[in-house]
């Protein structure tokens, strides 16, 4: 069996029936009530690309650490948006047993369910999908057809830096995927009137290059992962106000707001920032897509920019993982290909004086827009 409870606990348990996906969904959902009857419930609402997620804890355990990464994109469900009512189109169901006293139920899948990143194969269906992650006990269940996703670990201590920089990451992706919106490993900048992608492998200067962008007045989205969606129209969304930095890198990056912790990023340790705040005006939550710009640190005094290939983009370009089924893999892949024939695309030789890189972005995005 998987590894949902932990041995000697004395919370509460809700025995229900949970042989498939559906009834599993049903008894886990149930511990989720049962956990904000007993602990209290707290709602905050948020408006992600142009989906209105709310979520829904059970007590305060967890509120701050999986809200401040998206606080820039909260809104007020009293005040109309792109809904009469505001009525979410998603709704996340977050708790943890051991602030709450409420067990989750039992898993009903062997131990060898598990595959790459989680993924539970015998629980993955059209309308559920279903991961379980061992770093942290942390169980991800979306139900498309509920419109109703749960997020559950045992203990809200064993919340990592992961999870609180890129909050609910992987039920958002899934989500977004059914709406035809994808979220990419990539950075973004601009203003409201038209935005810049920066893709690239790790390594490419995205990270810098984007907080560069905060810091000198062109708009911010993302230093690491961006939601993107096609049509009508190619447009760009901020998903987290957190931005990573090497130390190293801290003197050409003057006026960032002060570290939030460490975060591990393959063979490097970067500092991790929270922008929502300090920089509150600079982030941006949505811009229509101009163009696709592959930063390269090459040691440059002055910051040159060319044309390239979409070949070249499409190598650049990468979701933040594949999907368990195959449709929707290959809707991600053709998504993704699609991009670079929709769109100009670019090389940015990166100066090493961030301010260059800077101005040369901003420079193209008003090319753009007056051509």
């Amino acid at each position: 069996m998987g590894g949902l409870q932990r041995a000697g606990t004395d919370v509460s348990p809700v025995p229900l029936s949970t042989s498939g996906p559906e009834a599993f969904f049903l008894s886990a959902h149930q511990a989720f009530e049962l956990s904000a009857r007993t602990a209290g419930a707290e709602q905050r609402f948020f408006k992600i690309g142009n989906q209105i997620i709310c979520l829904q804890f059970a007590g305060k355990a967890m509120v701050s650490g999986l809200t401040r990464a998206l606080a820039h994109l909260a809104i007020d469900p009293t005040v109309p948006d792109h809904k009469p009512d505001n009525t979410p189109d998603l709704t996340i169901c977050i708790w943890d047993s051991q602030s709450t006293g409420v067990a989750m139920p039992p898993p009903p899948w062997n131990a060898d369910a598990y595959e790459a990143r989680g993924q539970i194969s015998s629980f993955w269906t059209q309308e559920i999908n279903t991961a379980y992650y061992m770093g942290n006990g942390t169980l991800n269940m979306l139900h498309l057809g509920e419109r109703t996703a749960l997020y559950w670990l045992y203990d809200a201590d064993d919340l990592n830096v992961y999870d609180r920089a890129m909050p609910l990451r992987n039920l958002l992706e899934w989500w977004m995927l059914a709406q035809d919106h994808y979220i990419l490993h990539c950075a973004a900048v601009g203003t409201v009137t038209g935005g810049l992608l920066l893709a690239g492998l790790g390594g490419a200067g995205k990270s810098n290059t984007a907080i560069s962008c905060l810091l000198g007045g062109l708009g911010y989205l993302g230093d690491d992962q961006c939601l993107v969606g096609l049509a009508p129209e190619p447009m760009v969304y901020s998903l987290y106000n957190t931005g990573r930095v090497l130390k190293e890198d801290l003197s050409r990056l003057m006026g960032l707001p002060a570290a939030d912790g460490l975060y591990p990023s393959g063979d490097e340790i970067k500092l991790l920032h929270y922008f929502c705040g300090t920089y509150s005006s600079a982030l941006v939550a949505a811009a229509p897509l101009r163009a696709i710009v592959m930063p390269k640190v090459t040691g440059r005094k002055e910051a040159q920019l060319s044309s390239i290939s979409p070949h070249e983009v499409f190598m650049g370009l990468s979701p933040v993982s594949m999907p368990h089924d195959l449709a929707r893999r290959r809707q991600l892949i053709e998504a993704t290909a699609r991009m670079p024939r929709l769109l100009p695309s670019y090389r940015l030789e990166l100066s090493t004086t961030p301010a260059l890189n800077v101005d040369c972005l901003r420079q193209l995005l008003q090319r753009l827009e007056a051509a």
